[in-house]
């Protein structure tokens, strides 16, 4: 249960009444940080919060009457929006809870329409009696039902039900255990941003070189882990080429798509950093001209709100708050926006589309990314505004890499709007990417449990926390997961509350975990139901952060790996990574970055959007392709983890005059 203020006993009413109100809307009134400091919620935080949630607040004053309308809205409502049920082919019982008026009487007449077709029903019931209450004046009951026994099988079902002209209907989600399972053997991955390898003569890098990237890989064998390929915001002085703030988590981002008259402004060794704009005007530009030399004017209906969108704003070059009021509404009428425009725009997300599924089909699947949040002014917020709080910011709390915080300015979803809405956005997303990656990263798993919310104008250690149904967004995760096959890994990584990694474990979702020398739980085994690696594109690279170690956790890593004190930092990556190949993990993603011991990561915490996510690799993808010492090292991580090998203790390897583990 989310916690409330010490001192409770001393508060005015009005305090009383918002405390209470806070705690039946999820919403946490204190925290801890990781730094050890307890953050209290202010007044204005909590009313800002609320009135984010949906609850008729302005002021603390407005708590007293808002929970009296909560709780008859409650008492109100017959069914709840999402019911989630077992699955199971043999054959169970059914329980559902409904609220009716006291006056109300059995039999409910049940009916179940199922997902794959068909209908059960109606059924009589006869309810039972749980609970009686007095709200506003008014007699309530709370029954619950119990069908008969039947097989209920896997998916989203409707669930309506039928009493003395009382009408009401829940989704029924049926989900599986637990998420589809990691691989059969140990893998090993390789990871390098996707824009900053690009084919010589290229500006940046594209489907088609991450599809020869993922054929070269595959000789290991190996995968490719990427980050997020969606839309960006590129236009203007506020151009964020952030892979971690789409505009969209529904359609892939035709910035990636290289035609061949989009080549040019990038040489061998040339530095420097990308011009994400100028790169994504010229390859829109080449993907126009193939368009209109192919004349397809089709519009697809699941991309037609997306291309309107697009091309609404190409006209007009303001943000979808400042548009008029009917093209605020996630519909852009007829004859608002030229139809060629739209035409065009269809086809751009159709282009990506396929060459998404071309280069995922080539090589081993790859590991997609799914970013926690989405930029406020992209097409996501705009069609399903009523899902997002969008005067608040998610966030982070204090912690060692950032002591005051972090304000993401990305809006958070509202938890009972997603009810409501039978997550179908949630499932849209997901299937988005699960049907296309061979293993889905999940970006700040904790988010499915709670998120600190950011008000207007307020800082980061400001936030307040609210939570979220866990237990019906795990449901749907594993539902999807499960029907496309596809294994989850959540980023665990930071301050998580224990109920987090246990509700992983038990929903079979992979931990993340990062090794590095000096780091905590470094020389431990890690789990089997992990991803590890030495690092994420957040952090120092290798290089960057060996050379910032005291030489003396530099020479304790160097003896624990049987190397000698000092020895060269290619050496220490490789020892480190070839020991994690021998752990019983069930991935291993190598950046390969760190092999040419590149000091600069892609993104630095805490710095300008614009700063980061824009430098080019030293090395041109031909380079890469034609390491062959590379490859080989690939080949005996592989081999190292097809075998299954054990992780050998260090003074062992040492007696048996092992360089490494």
């Amino acid at each position: 249960m989310p916690s409330s203020w010490d001192g409770e006993d001393g508060l005015r009413e009005r305090e009383r009444s918002l405390v209470l109100l806070a705690q039946r809307h999820g919403v946490q009134t204190k925290y801890k940080d990781a730094l050890g400091a307890t953050h209290r919620a202010s007044e204005d935080a909590l009313v800002a919060v609320l009135a984010g949630l949906g609850a008729p607040v302005s002021r603390a004053e407005d708590a007293a009457h808002a929970l009296g309308d909560q709780l008859v809205a409650r008492w109100r409502r017959v069914l709840e929006p999402v019911t989630l049920v077992r699955a199971s082919p043999t054959r169970v019982s059914l329980r559902v809870a409904m609220r009716v008026p006291a006056a109300a009487s059995g039999p409910v007449w049940v009916t179940i329409a199922w997902e794959e077709g068909g209908v059960l029903g109606p059924v009589a019931v006869d309810p039972v009696l749980v609970a009686t209450t007095r709200v506003a004046g008014d007699a309530y009951q709370e029954w619950r039902l119990v069908l008969p026994m039947m097989h209920i099988p896997l998916g989203y079902h409707r669930l309506s039900v039928e009493v003395m002209g009382l009408t009401a209907e829940t989704l029924l989600i049926a989900p599986p255990g637990r998420a589809a399972p990691g691989p059969s053997e140990p893998a090993v991955g390789v990871f390098c941003p996707p824009y900053a390898l690009a084919a010589s003569g290229e500006p940046m890098g594209s489907y088609d070189a991450l599809g020869r990237l993922s054929e070269w890989a595959a000789q290991a064998p190996a995968f490719y882990a990427t980050l997020p390929l969606l839309p960006t915001w590129l236009d203007g002085e506020a151009a964020d080429a952030s892979p971690y703030r789409p505009i969209t988590r529904l359609f892939w981002s035709e910035a990636y798509v290289a035609e061949p008259s989009a080549a040019g402004g990038r040489t061998r060794g040339q530095p420097g950093a990308i011009d994400w704009p100028a790169v994504g005007q010229a390859r829109r530009a080449a993907l126009e001209q193939a368009w209109r030399a192919g004349a397809d004017g089709a519009v697809d209906e699941a991309a037609r709100d997306y291309a309107a969108f697009r091309a609404y704003y190409e006209a007009h070059r303001t943000p979808w708050t400042q548009w008029p009021e009917p093209m605020r509404g996630g519909h852009i009428p007829a004859g608002a926006v030229p139809a060629e425009r739209v035409q065009f725009y269809a086809y751009a997300a159709r282009r990506a589309e396929a060459a998404m599924r071309q280069w995922t089909a080539r090589g081993r699947g790859p590991m997609l990314d799914f970013p926690v949040g989405v930029h406020p002014a992209g097409y996501d917020v705009w069609r399903w505004r009523h899902l997002f709080a969008r005067d608040i910011s998610m966030g982070a709390p204090p912690d060692a890499l950032s002591r005051v915080g972090q304000r993401w300015d990305m809006p958070p979803w509202v938890p009972s709007q997603l009810r409501e809405d039978g997550y179908q956005y949630w499932r849209q997303a997901l299937r988005a990417h699960l049907h296309l990656a061979g293993v889905l990263r999940l970006d700040h798993v904790m988010g499915l449990h709670r998120m600190l919310w950011v008000p207007r104008g307020a800082t980061a250690q400001e936030g307040v926390y609210v939570h979220y149904p866990a237990e019906e967004l795990y449901a749907v995760l594993a539902l999807e997961s499960h029907r496309a096959g596809t294994p989850v890994v959540g980023e665990d990584l930071g301050n998580v509350p224990a109920v987090v990694r246990r509700t992983m474990a038990m929903r079979g979702l992979h931990r993340l975990v990062v090794v590095r020398p000096g780091r905590p739980g470094s020389q431990e085994e890690p789990p089997p139901q992990s991803l590890v690696t030495t690092g994420t594109h957040d952090m120092p690279m290798f290089a960057a952060m060996w050379a910032a170690l005291d030489p003396a956790v530099q020479a304790s890593w160097c003896a624990w790996l049987g190397l000698a004190a000092g020895a060269a930092p290619q050496d220490v990556h490789r020892a480190t990574t070839e020991w994690l190949a021998g752990t019983g993990a069930a991935w291993l993603v190598v950046n390969l970055e760190d092999w040419w011991l590149e000091p600069r990561a892609p993104n630095q915490p805490g710095t300008p959007s614009q700063q980061n996510w824009s430098r080019p690799a030293s090395r041109t993808l031909e380079d890469v392709l034609a390491d062959r010492d590379l490859l080989a090292w690939l080949q005996a991580l592989a081999a190292r983890r097809a075998g299954r090998l054990p992780a050998r203790p260090p003074e062992e390897a040492q007696l048996a005059g092992r360089p490494r583990p």
